[in-house]
């Protein structure tokens, strides 16, 4: 039977930046096979207990629910706690707030910095993201970066690898 894989992104529905990096990401390092992989943009972090943002995913659930079960992933920066302690209380309120229902991949700080080492103004992220899909950049992304379990320790890394394994077999790249 296959899996529908939902993943709740940060980014809005203009801009896409987050999914691409983690589809690509997805796809080089997993095996998707008959599984599904749909995205839900949330367009802040803010957002993942809003009722559109929760309508969106139950739609999603229940139109696969004959195909298969679905698993629901949000994922988030973990942004700079540096410069504003007030990120950590709200990282550690949404941990609280999704922890039985759903899985929760970091990206510490953000995003980007994970993926092309660099922190990025809003205006720029969609640009980059668009560069780093066409130009395949995926390809010099090392695995081990998405390999963390602890949430909020060090920079540039992150637990993606390590929850979408859950739910799919590793590729032999």
């Amino acid at each position: 039977m296959s899996i529908q894989l939902i993943i709740a992104v940060e980014a809005n529905k203009e801009s896409k930046s987050d999914y691409r990096y983690i589809d690509p990401f997805i796809k080089r390092y997993f095996k998707i096979g008959t599984n599904k992989i749909s995205y839900v943009y949330m367009g802040s972090k803010r957002n993942y207990s809003d009722k559109g943002i929760k309508n969106q995913i139950t739609s999603l659930i229940n139109s696969y629910r004959k195909t298969g079960e679905s698993h629901v992933i949000y994922c988030f920066d973990t942004d700079d706690f540096s410069v504003s302690p007030e990120h950590q209380a709200n990282d550690e309120k949404i941990k609280k707030d999704l922890v039985h229902n759903s899985d929760i991949v970091w990206f510490n700080r953000d995003i980007e910095e994970v993926f092309i080492n660099s922190r990025l103004e809003n205006a720029e992220k969609k640009s980059k993201s668009i560069d780093f899909l066409a130009k395949g950049l995926i390809k010099s992304v090392s695995y081990q970066l998405f390999t963390y379990e602890d949430d909020f320790v060090g920079k540039r890394r992150s637990n993606l690898g390590v929850v979408i394994s859950k739910y799919l077999e590793k590729s032999s790249e």
